[in-house]
């Protein structure tokens, strides 16, 4: 939460046993677990709210949902839809922050003002990437990878619509405003960022 990113743990020694949490910059909030090999616990998980994404079962939470509630439902899922054993204890794998560095807007603020920081932030490090996503739950928008001295833009994965900004906090501020008019009509969804420092195209 303080983060308003992305961080995942796993049951030591076992990689299939995983969950994550997901801060939304403007403050709901994400819970992923992974695959159960059996089907009573899709049904577990489908019973209290799960939908199933790629790869995943993904619980969109409010704003205001505290701490240890999710840390609840995190542990009753790996354990009852999992079958997770706990006792070798959990590790966290990843812990990627909204914004690589500085002031993070309000939660209230537009999602441009987000973005603007976000990416502010990465012409700043000069180096990784943000992937932007929104919606419940979640589902990747675009991502903005720091490139040989530019900002490359995907606004989709896979799309051939890649456009270059100069690596500076102009070009940063051009990106911002694109992609906010891309998102305008999303206002009301939730939006997820996550800073990937070191990542590469």
């Amino acid at each position: 939460m303080r983060l308003r990113g992305t961080v995942m743990l796993e049951v030591a020694g076992h990689p299939e046993w995983w969950c994550a949490a997901l801060a939304a910059a403007d403050g709901p909030l994400e819970l992923r677990v992974g695959e159960p090999r059996k089907r009573r616990g899709r049904g577990w998980l489908r019973d209290r709210g799960f939908h199933h994404v790629p790869d995943a079962w993904s619980l969109p939470l409010a704003a205001g949902v505290g701490a240890g509630q999710c840390a609840s439902t995190l542990t009753d899922a790996l354990t009852e839809a999992l079958g997770a054993d706990l006792s070798p204890g959990l590790r966290r794998v990843l812990a990627h922050p909204g914004v690589a560095d500085g002031e993070l807007p309000p939660a209230d603020a537009p999602h441009a003002e987000h973005l603007g920081a976000a990416l502010r932030a990465l012409a700043l490090a000069g180096k990784g990437r943000v992937d932007v996503s929104g919606g419940r739950p979640a589902e990747l928008w675009a991502i903005v990878w720091a490139l040989d001295g530019a900002l490359q833009v995907e606004p989709e994965v896979g799309s051939e619509d890649v456009w270059h900004e100069p690596l500076s906090l102009d070009g940063a501020a051009a990106v911002a405003r694109a992609l906010g008019e891309r998102v305008a009509d999303r206002a009301a969804e939730p939006l997820f960022l996550e800073y990937l420092a070191g990542e590469s195209a």
